[in-house]
């Protein structure tokens, strides 16, 4: 959990509601923007790593990594890159059968992850 800069006032009752998480519990536990992108500068730096929303994941790290004062030492990339066109035309029913095994009904980064890699691993078996 991360806990939000004073002037990040996008955790509202809808993103509350995505989430699973109180803007309260994520100022009570949430980790410093610092400590979190030094985490993932020590555990990716040199990686690129992949996603299913890079726009809205390339903003939210873009913010992250200013208010910690860092730079970012991975890339952030779209997971369309890696995929093949039949892949691509499965990938929704395939991810929306993938939540319903793993029994993923919030968005959470380790529930999310293993969700698009499982996606990832059954679509290119294909």
């Amino acid at each position: 959990l991360i806990r939000p800069e004073p002037e990040w006032e996008h955790w509202d009752d809808s993103a509350e509601l995505v989430h699973g998480i109180p803007r309260a519990k994520l100022l009570e536990d949430g980790r410093s923007a610092r400590e979190v992108a030094e985490k993932l500068n020590d555990e990716l730096r040199g990686e690129v790593v992949y996603t299913d929303s890079w726009g809205f994941d390339s903003t939210w790290l873009s913010l992250l990594f200013y208010h910690a004062g860092l730079s970012q030492l991975f890339r952030l990339e779209t997971l369309s890159k890696l995929l093949t066109e039949k892949q691509t035309t499965i990938w929704g029913q395939v991810k929306q059968q993938v939540a319903l095994d793993l029994n993923i009904d919030r968005h959470r980064a380790g529930p999310d992850a293993r969700m698009l890699q499982r996606t990832f691993e059954l679509t290119a078996a294909v």
